[in-house]
């Protein structure tokens, strides 16, 4: 990474795990200016606050949250089928 920019992105907000995405499937002709990455970061910040951060450099292009949902447990319905819906 010779990004100046994007290190110090990488110190500000604690990214303990940086990992390419999509590398082998993404065309050769565009490995070389556009590069994905998913990041893991110190819970103490805001999911917004690094978003934001990251979309505020002219270099990136998109830059969006990874949420996990997970079914609600616990939780009365009146759908019938309900609980088909999680497998």
């Amino acid at each position: 990474m010779n990004q100046a920019w994007f290190c110090n992105k990488i110190s500000a907000f604690s990214i303990s795990e940086l990992h390419q995405i999509g590398a082998d499937n993404i065309p050769q002709e565009f490995l070389s200016n556009r590069l994905y990455y998913y990041a893991i970061f110190d819970t103490v910040y805001a999911v917004t606050d690094v978003i934001n951060s990251m979309k505020s450099e002219s270099k990136v292009v998109f830059c969006e949250p990874n949420f996990l949902l997970q079914p609600l447990t616990g939780v009365n319905t009146n759908d019938p089928i309900a609980a088909n819906m999680w497998g």
